[in-house]
Parts: structure tokens; C-alpha cells; sequence
């Protein structure tokens, strides 16, 4: 049942979103790039799960964290907040206008896709993380220093 509540969650996170930006110049479809962002996000960790079962409630906290803290709540924060400056009379004019006419469409994409990108570089860094392409002996020999590098 908690997995069905957090899939509506993302449902209708996704679809505020996209109604928030629909009229945004720049980020018109924001809802279905927090869908895409977080799919590769919940996809890449089921994946990862499989190769890394040792791990796998530690990946699942990590999936939630992602979706939700770094992708679904900033990124319908950052639409509302767009939506919100469309309406605003002092929005298209001065410098301030343009510089946030600007910048919050690329913070709304900088906010949706980059945790996607961060996520799935992690989820492969994880094997280098915990392994290490050293042997037994190597790996011994200079936790010890008994490499000969000591004097």
C-alpha cells in the first residue's frame, strides 16, 4: 500500500507540474520531464537492486530520497513558483525581469534532470565505492606498509 500511495504521489505530482508550466516558455512539458527524470531514477535503482542485494534497502532509501526530496518537491515548488511569475505585472519588465525570465526555467530543468544524472552516476560508482581492484595480498600489504615505502 506504501508503494501505491507514493506512485499517486508522483502521479500527481508530475501532473501539477505539468499544468503549473504548460504555459511556461521553456519548460511547456515540465511534467513530463519530472516524469522522465524520475522513471530513469526509479528504474536505475530497481536495476541496481538486482546486482546489489547486500545493499538493497539502503538503494530503496536512497530511490525515495532522490525522487522525492531532490526531483518531485523542489520541482512542483520551482513550477508553481514560474507560474506565479507569469502573472506578475513588474515580471517582464527591468533587469530583475529578465534575469528570473531567465534563470528559474533553468533552475526548474537544472532541479528535475541533474539529480537524474547524479543518481545514476552514483548507482555506478557504487562498485567502485565498495570494492576495490586490489587482491588480498595488495591490499594487506598496504593497509600495513609493507610495501617497501616505509623507512
Amino acid at each position: 500500500m506504501k508503494y501505491v500511495n507514493y506512485f499517486l504521489l508522483v502521479l500527481l505530482g508530475c501532473g501539477l507540474t505539468g499544468y503549473l508550466t504548460a504555459s511556461v516558455k521553456g519548460v511547456s512539458g515540465g511534467g513530463m520531464f519530472m516524469l522522465f527524470s524520475i522513471t530513469v531514477i526509479a528504474v536505475t535503482g530497481a536495476v541496481a537492486t538486482l546486482f546489489y542485494v547486500n545493499l538493497r534497502n539502503d538503494l530503496v532509501e536512497r530511490v525515495r530520497n532522490y525522487i522525492f526530496a531532490w526531483v518531485l518537491f523542489p520541482g512542483t515548488l520551482i513550477a508553481g513558483t514560474l507560474r506565479a511569475f507569469q502573472t506578475w505585472e513588474w515580471a517582464n519588465e527591468g533587469t530583475l525581469g529578465n534575469v528570473l525570465t531567465i534563470g528559474l526555467p533553468l533552475l526548474f530543468i537544472t532541479s528535475v534532470i541533474l539529480p537524474m544524472v547524479v543518481f545514476v552516476k552514483e548507482i555506478v560508482g557504487i562498485r567502485t565505492l565498495h570494492r576495490s581492484k586490489l587482491d588480498d595480498e595488495e591490499s594487506v600489504q598496504l593497509w600495513t606498509r609493507q610495501d617497501g615505502l616505509q623507512r
